[in-house]
């Protein structure tokens, strides 16, 4: 049995990702210990929509592989809409990184 300050334990325990017994136990016999970095948690709303404006990048990729010939009002089609995916993509990043996720899930 260890015995530990009070202020001992709450060091140990904010420093420690896993039950205190076992990282005592684990260090005390020498065995690496492997922190486990659990995930963020991600929005659904903003997984749905990467993965539209996904959809639509393959859309436009499969369309540039098709127009071998292509004149140019389909290359300044492609262009603008690469333009909003673009605007779409930065008004995910403003919406996601300036005020933090909204937790509405």
């Amino acid at each position: 049995m260890v015995r530990l300050t009070e202020h001992e334990y709450q060091k140990l325990s904010k420093n420690v990702q896993m039950p205190l017994a076992k990282f005592m136990r684990e260090s005390a016999l020498g065995n690496v210990i492997v922190r486990r970095i659990n995930p963020p948690r991600v929005d659904k709303k903003l997984i749905q929509q990467l993965a539209m404006i996904g959809n639509n990048l393959n859309q436009l990729t499969k369309l540039s592989h098709h127009q071998n010939n292509a004149n140019n009002l389909d290359l300044l089609m492609i262009a603008s809409e690469l333009v909003l995916i673009r605007q779409s993509l930065d008004d995910l990043k403003n919406q996601y990184t300036a005020k933090g996720v909204n937790d509405d899930s």
